[in-house]
């Protein structure tokens, strides 16, 4: 008799689990005609559970599926966001599929608090780690980010995605919010983004904005962009445009933009960086620290090409050798020229010619809406 009892226990804890998933599991069968259609928490917490576990997202395939935003999501009772994708030598579970956004937005991310930070892997944001993924149509609004990693170790974090490589392609996307990243390596450094952290092996940003701002305070190095933290090896930013608040202090070095920290061996094409301030804090001895209004590009080997900066825009910095005064540099490539229209008047003129970018549209942008009053949106329709 407990032999049956045991079981029937059994059986009823199996069918519990079996209803939970199915109940947990959204409609669609993850591919680009019928992808997995996410329109609850619940659905979202499913998909980064598959992605993140190594046996799910690699032998089952889920890190390569593609999904699609249904309705917009809000996550404030989700108060510690576990970014999807995450990179690990003995782990692996990389996101490499199709997420579409739909035009629709993730509210209210967060994790952490000034007082206790949440500790990183090397990637962290929506997504932490992609490689030859497509996001596209997806705004994201983050309570907080405050994050730290220990050790000697690299770290990314973005708004959208911490680290993005091997044509990772961004689209049609937008970040707001607060990032604060902290390290207490002086080893280790940090790329940090609106949209990504660190873009790298031929990934592109393309039509995006960023209005989230970046408070960092870290040991090692760190590379700070309104757009992408860092640009490597073959990648581009494309028709974007960053309006962050930057207040970022290292005892190491200092490399920030109002587009990207550094640019080597890639693209910057058509952006505007009307970040009001860029505030720079470095405590290194060694004054190893670069500030422009767009990139600080490696001449040898970057490319910076029709970029445009807000002529109001302030950059501070404060050294060792000698305290806060407001950083100038007449050099162009670097910092754009001066923006003398607006805004939509310049991104809407590359669509105009550029319609698609990889066979994906390209959204115009919404001079009736506005970010703070004066900037255009991204019309979804």
């Amino acid at each position: 008799m407990k032999y049956i009892k045991v079981v029937l226990t059994a059986v009823s804890l199996i069918l519990v689990l079996f209803t939970v998933e199915a109940q947990t599991t959204p409609p669609g069968k993850g591919t680009p005609d019928d992808p997995y259609r996410i329109s609850t928490v619940a659905h979202l917490r499913w998909m980064r559970t598959k992605i993140n576990d190594p046996i799910s997202c690699s032998i089952k395939g889920y890190g390569k599926k593609a999904y699609k935003l249904m309705a917009n999501i809000d996550l404030a009772a989700d108060p510690a966001w576990i970014a999807i994708g995450k990179l690990t030598e003995k782990e692996p579970g990389i996101f490499s599929g199709i997420f579409d956004g739909n035009g629709k937005i993730i509210r209210n991310l967060n994790t952490g608090s000034s007082a206790s930070k949440t500790e990183i892997e090397d990637c962290y944001g929506f997504f932490g780690c992609t490689t030859g993924a497509i996001i596209k149509d997806l705004s994201v609004e983050w309570k907080g980010m405050y994050v730290r990693r220990s050790g000697n170790q690299d770290f990314s974090a973005g708004g959208i995605v911490g680290m993005a490589s091997k044509s990772t392609l961004i689209i049609n996307c937008h970040s707001t919010g607060l990032i604060i990243p902290y390290s207490s390596s002086e080893l280790g450094s940090a790329s940090v983004g609106g949209i990504v952290g660190s873009l790298s092996s031929s990934a592109a940003i393309v039509n995006c904005y960023s209005s989230l701002n970046i408070r960092s305070n870290t040991r090692g190095k760190i590379n700070v962009g309104g757009i992408a933290g860092s640009i490597q090896h073959g990648s581009i930013l494309l028709n974007c445009y960053s309006y962050n608040n930057f207040d970022i202090t290292s005892l190491e070095g200092i490399y920030s933009g109002g587009i990207s920290g550094i640019n080597w061996r890639s693209k910057i094409i058509n952006c505007i960086a009307l970040n009001p301030v860029i505030n720079a804090v470095d405590k290194s001895t060694s004054m190893s620290y670069a500030l422009s209004r767009i990139t600080n590009n490696d001449p040898n080997s970057g490319m910076v090409s029709n970029c445009y900066a807000s002529k109001s825009m302030i950059i501070k910095l404060t050294t060792p050798q000698q305290k806060q005064t407001i950083f100038k540099t007449h050099e162009t490539i670097n910092n754009g020229d001066d923006l003398t229209v607006k805004p939509e008047t310049i991104l809407n003129g590359w669509i105009e010619h550029h319609p698609e970018y990889n066979g994906i549209p390209l959204k115009k942008w919404d001079t009736g809406k506005r970010v703070n009053g004066t900037l255009p949106v991204l019309l979804f329709k």
